[in-house]
């Protein structure tokens, strides 16, 4: 993987707790700090999401409430797809003469 360099300004307390980790982790590169840093703060981030349920996802993302359609459709749904289908994939006279 490529290596990228990332420039950020940071003020006096961080910079010292940036060398405080330095000297007790033991590592001389500000580099390891920020990546451990950041790779633990992904992995708190990606295990919370992970724990979101489907409806919570769907709720953070806006999902929910997006979409119009007919009031009866949740217990209509199996008649209108059947009928659908049907008009959809039955041959019409046109099609049935042509074949013949």
């Amino acid at each position: 993987m490529k290596a990228k360099t990332v420039t950020a300004r940071i003020d006096e307390q961080m910079d010292f707790q940036i060398e405080y980790l330095k000297r007790h982790l033991k590592v001389q590169s500000t580099t390891q700090i920020l990546t451990e840093a950041i790779s633990t703060l992904y992995s708190s981030v990606k295990q919370k999401e992970i724990q979101k349920s489907p409806f919570d996802l769907l709720e953070e993302f806006q999902m929910i409430g997006c979409l119009e359609g007919e009031e009866d459709l949740s217990q209509t749904y199996k008649e209108k797809l059947f009928t659908s289908l049907q008009k959809k994939h039955r041959p019409t006279k046109s099609k049935r003469k042509k074949t013949q």
